[in-house]
């Protein structure tokens, strides 16, 4: 191998090295995965706790109709 060559391919690894190391932005990536799971654990809640509250508020729908209509 030459010496270019072999400058090359020390270049190459030094720069692999430094994108390696470098953690800018690091930070960002971890509160977007955070809110992320945030997001999809209320989706899930919401989704479980969807026909109980569809219930309550059709209940109260009703009684309010109920009140209000004409005797």
């Amino acid at each position: 191998m030459s010496d270019k060559n072999q400058l090359e391919v020390a270049t190459k690894k030094s720069a692999l090295r430094t994108l390696f190391r470098d953690e800018r932005g690091a930070g960002l990536v971890e509160y977007i995965l955070l809110a992320g799971l945030i997001a999809i654990a209320a989706i899930v809640a919401f989704r479980g706790f969807e026909g109980k509250v569809s219930g309550t508020v059709t209940k109260q729908g009703q009684k309010i109709e109920s009140e209000l209509s004409p005797k």
